[in-house]
């Protein structure tokens, strides 16, 4: 069965689930490394040279992790076969998958906004930050963009291959 994928550039384009499945499987564990890394360094990095931004982009790449691993179940669970209870497959977990994903970002927004209001009521309290967190804070930008470079370059083959 191929599953119809819609974006801009290709509306009748078809993509294999196994196609699909395997893509999104690599680049999300490519994801769960960078974010694991990231957390670590950020976290740890914010704590020591006191920098709340650091600590709140170390959760920020912490809650990307567990994005990572919500899309690997989800993935997995959606590669079922249909069966008597789901007749047309599993492919919904997909779309639960997305609103959990959704509901994350929410708290996670939440939390930040809250802490950033608490810094700015009280910000008499917000000790000095060392330098080496601004290096961390380029480190994780360079990072999260060149694994966003990547899932498009890999986005952009599983298309290529699919059209041939």
């Amino acid at each position: 069965m191929l599953i119809p994928h819609f974006d801009d550039t290709h509306d009748d384009d078809f993509i294999h689930p196994e196609q699909r499945a395997k893509a999104a499987s690599k680049t999300t564990w490519v994801s769960v490394v960078v974010n694991l890394c990231l957390s670590i360094l950020q976290i740890l990095i914010g704590i020591f040279s006191k920098s709340q931004g650091l600590v709140a982009d170390g959760i920020h790449s912490l809650s990307d992790l567990v994005a990572d691993f919500i899309v690997l179940i989800a993935n997995h669970f959606s590669q079922k076969d249909a069966d008597d209870d789901h007749p047309f497959g599993h492919y919904r977990f997909e779309n639960a998958a997305s609103f959990v994903l959704g509901l994350l970002l929410v708290g996670v927004g939440v939390g930040m906004s809250i802490s950033a209001i608490n810094k700015i009521m009280h910000h008499e309290q917000i000790a000095q930050v060392h330098s080496v967190a601004i290096y961390v804070a380029a480190t994780a930008l360079i990072a999260k963009e060149l694994l966003f470079r990547y899932m498009l370059r890999i986005r952009s083959e599983e298309h290529t291959s699919e059209l041939q």
